[in-house]
């Protein structure tokens, strides 16, 4: 057969398979550096073993069910598996569909079979699902110490309903609190979401058929979620649509003062709080040539250090401000610069000019640690400020004053009790912001069974905190309270 047919277009680049596979792992290097390690995310579909080795195929939890789902090869050599199926076991756990894993491994292309697929070299089950597991088994030990495990078991209460739908707007605070409560509990919930508006005109309509499209499920319980707090309600007109208050109340219940008593404080009572992301960038390269990179680890620990500074030297003394770098991540291998680390901060001010203060020396510190670090001008990090920051509350005094005298006469000086401001944020606040100006407070109501409280105090136990496990409120002489309270405040309101 002449070679002529095989002749190729004037102007055609034509690639041998070899060389096809010379651009793909050049392409591979550039993206994971010398195959380095990396964790993965994913949904176990499929787990099978053949001759002492693992084969997983994993897919993103939020594919599950699609027809096409985006599927990673993942292999486990007979040396890794062995060990990681006795810890898994060891740990009443077996590998199966459905279960969402963290895995770290190498990338691997195997030309004689055309494949990409990931080496497994660690498996983090207790990140995720195992996780709960474990933490629901120290959660049972807790109480069982405790006695309350015991005491549970005495009380007529219903089977979990494990099998939740829920409708809500999903990435709003309520449906993230909710699905965050689940997570963190313990239990093996599944829960099926049903997309709707759950405020404005058309959350009626919305709501009403994610309910009936979830009634045709195998559920236990269905949950509609309203998220979103003060800005959503006053963003759906609050103050508009209907009757526009004269003053805000509200009480909120507290970990730190038994039942039966009421904490208060005057004028600022809880802080601004911001979420701040930064992205430090630099040039990359091998950990044995620093000289030729632009650490951006090392930028990003002197960055973590700076901050620190705004508060021992710009604040002024006395005056509250926290500035907290929550999170650092950077970074792929041991012997490889990144070309990036990321931060996450939260900061928390009370008044309006510490925190516009506090912002702009963040930006100014971490902009100045990396001009002085040489980044390139166009390399210079990236900061980004929350827009949904939760203002400073502030107890209107002569409001608070009025209902402290009020409280006082119908409860006992002694158990209405100052106390002092937290750095906690709480988004009643804006009721008290918008332009109308509305004087409101917010008091506390305490929980805390009397007894446990003194024996407490008296041998310096730590009680629980709120949205702890471990925190159980004294009910019915806190509610009480409560709805005595706010009732004594709107006739006394009302009547003036």
């Amino acid at each position: 057969m002449s070679d002529s047919l095989f002749e190729e277009v004037p102007g055609r680049e034509v690639l041998s398979i070899a060389a096809f596979y010379d651009q793909v792992t050049a392409a591979l290097d550039v993206a994971f550096p010398a195959h380095g390690d990396l964790w993965v995310r994913g949904e176990v579909q499929k787990c099978t073993e053949s001759r002492g080795h693992a084969y997983i195929d994993l897919i993103d939890p939020d594919e599950t069910g699609a027809r096409t789902p985006s599927v990673l090869n993942v292999k486990c050599w007979q040396r890794t598996w062995a060990p990681l199926k006795r810890e898994l076991a060891d740990s009443g756990l077996v590998l199966a569909p459905g279960m969402t894993v963290s895995i770290r491994g190498q990338v691997d292309l195997y030309k004689a079979r055309g494949s990409l697929s990931l080496v497994l070299q660690e498996l983090d089950v207790t990140a995720l699902l195992g996780r709960l597991a474990k933490e629901r088994q120290e959660l049972l030990d807790a109480l069982a110490a405790e006695g309350l495990l015991d005491a549970q078991r005495r009380l007529d209460l219903p089977v979990v309903p494990l099998r939740i739908g829920l409708v809500a707007s999903p990435g709003t605070e309520g449906c993230n609190d909710f699905l965050g409560q689940l997570l963190s509990s313990g239990f093996g919930f599944q829960v099926t979401v049903a997309r709707a508006l759950v405020q404005g005109d058309r959350a009626p309509a919305e709501v009403a058929g994610a309910v009936a499209a979830l009634d045709t499920m195998d559920l236990d319980v269905i949950c509609v979620v309203r998220g979103g707090g003060s800005k959503a309600m006053l963003a759906d007109g609050l103050f508009t649509r209907f009757p526009k208050p004269e003053v805000c109340l509200a009480f909120h219940d507290s970990a730190d003062a038994p039942a039966g008593q009421i904490t208060y404080t005057s004028g600022y009572s809880s802080a601004n709080a911001d979420s701040v992301d930064i992205t430090v960038r630099g040039i990359g390269g091998h950990g044995a040539h620093p000289q030729k990179t632009k650490d951006p680890v090392l930028l990003a620990a002197q960055i973590v250090v700076a901050l620190q500074t705004i508060v021992s030297r710009e604040t002024r003394p006395g005056e509250a401000v926290v500035v907290t770098v929550g999170t650092i991540h950077g970074g792929t291998k041991n012997n490889i610069i990144p070309d990036e680390v990321k931060l996450q901060l939260t900061v928390r001010t009370f008044g309006d000019e510490s925190r516009t203060q506090t912002l702009n020396a963040i930006k100014r510190i971490v902009n100045g640690c990396a001009v002085t670090a040489g980044v390139p001008a166009d390399l210079m990090p990236v900061i980004k400020f929350g827009a949904d920051y939760t203002p400073s509350l502030y107890n209107d005094p002569a409001l608070t004053e009025r209902l402290v005298s009020l409280f006082g006469a119908e409860f006992g000086a002694t158990n209405v009790v100052a106390k002092e401001a937290g750095t906690g944020a709480e988004d009643f606040s804006r009721y008290g912001r918008t332009a109308d100006k509305i004087p409101i407070c917010m008091f506390n109501v305490g929980a805390v069974n009397p007894a446990v409280y003194a024996a407490a105090k008296k041998d310096g136990t730590a009680l629980p905190s709120l949205h702890s496990s471990k925190w159980a409120p004294d009910a019915e002489p806190a509610i009480k309270t409560g709805i005595t309270a706010l009732t004594l405040a709107a006739l006394d309101l009302l009547a003036h």
